[in-house]
């Protein structure tokens, strides 16, 4: 029971925190990707006037400490400040990070490297020189291996000059989608322009993470019956061995059918008792999961949620399981024979 309330709400903390992690950094309404940088300036041109921004996305790789890590650099558009899931921050994160004062970075690479607010990060240019620069903010990441550093686009040109721009996130109205995405259909090839829609995109992450959250459930399900089977053989077992312990109240006067009665209420008491002891034990196994195994894992801490729903389910289950195997012994005990 522990487990499976670990387990459950580890998955469902995930799934929560998934969903809400989407929304967020999957804001843009379009996401576009050129095959190089004259088909990128094309389609900049005409989407000019006809869109509320265009915001490429640049990056490059390298190691930083032997730790694998993407450098990026992006316009510190409304969309970031007002979506982007940054853990922590400073009062003037985004002040200056217009400024051009200091960059964030993602969760991933904060514990691997143990780098916070206001601490410093070196990073090497494309022509080789040692830079530095001062945290502002740390992003969750959920899902990536590795390491990001994001910029501000003027400062990643500077120090990493003639990258070409071929990816974009494009803010446009809900209404507008089907027309713009149509239109550059028809401009460029398929060859040329790749264009992915927010919502398709949102889909396609969600059904993959749920063929995972499948199998979780599965196994949980699994677990469960095993310690529905469990509980059962014990309570048989026990009953059993209960004929000496009640011949005494049966021999006194008591009916048969009251021990069988009395029976069911102390299978039924201890079961709750049981699970009352599997509620706390399950919360410190979340706890584990989520602050030291998933963090081991993979570099990133979940939030803790709690789901009242779903431990008022295993304790109905568990109360089932129970008066199914105390039943079939209290019938049992109502029809057994002096002699025996």
């Amino acid at each position: 029971l522990s487990v499976n309330i670990g387990v459950g709400g580890m998955v469902e903390s995930f799934r929560k925190t998934f969903v809400g992690w989407l929304d967020q950094r999957l804001v843009s309404e379009l996401y576009i990707q050129t095959s190089n940088q004259n088909v990128s300036e094309k389609m900049k041109k005409f989407l000019d006037g006809k869109v509320e921004a265009v915001l490429p996305i640049v990056k490059v790789s390298q190691n930083i400490f032997d730790s694998p890590t993407e450098i990026y650099g992006f316009t510190p558009h409304k969309t970031y400040i007002d979506y982007w899931p940054l853990l922590r921050e400073s009062k003037e994160t985004w002040q200056k990070i217009k400024q051009g004062k200091g960059v964030i970075i993602n969760e991933q690479l904060s514990r691997k490297l143990n780098l916070s607010i206001s601490n410093m990060i070196e990073i090497e240019s494309k022509n080789g020189e040692q830079l530095r620069f001062e945290i502002l903010g740390v992003y969750s990441d959920y899902g990536n291996p590795k390491g990001q550093v994001m910029l501000p686009l003027k400062l990643f040109k500077s120090y990493f000059p003639n990258e070409p721009e071929v990816r974009f996130a494009i803010r446009l109205q809900q209404s507008s989608i089907p027309e713009i995405r149509d239109e550059l259909n028809q401009i460029f090839s398929r060859e040329d322009i790749i264009i992915t829609d927010q919502l398709e995109l949102k889909n396609l992450s969600k059904k993959m993470f749920e063929k995972t959250f499948a199998i979780t459930t599965a196994l949980s399900i699994l677990t469960l019956g095993i310690a529905g089977m469990a509980l059962f053989t014990s309570i048989t077992t026990l009953g059993d061995n209960r004929y000496a312990q009640l011949a005494p109240l049966w021999s006194i006067g008591t009916k048969r059918r009251t021990l069988a009665l009395l029976e069911t209420l102390r299978s039924i008491s201890l079961s709750i008792l049981t699970f009352i002891f599997a509620l706390p034990v399950g919360l410190v196994v979340v706890f584990i999961l989520t602050n030291y195994v998933n963090l081991e894992a993979f570099s990133w801490k979940l939030p803790i949620f709690y789901f009242p729903m779903q431990w008022i389910s295993l304790g109905l289950v568990t109360l089932f399981v129970t008066i199914l195997a105390t039943g079939l012994y209290s019938i049992k005990l109502a029809k057994a024979a002096p002699a025996e």
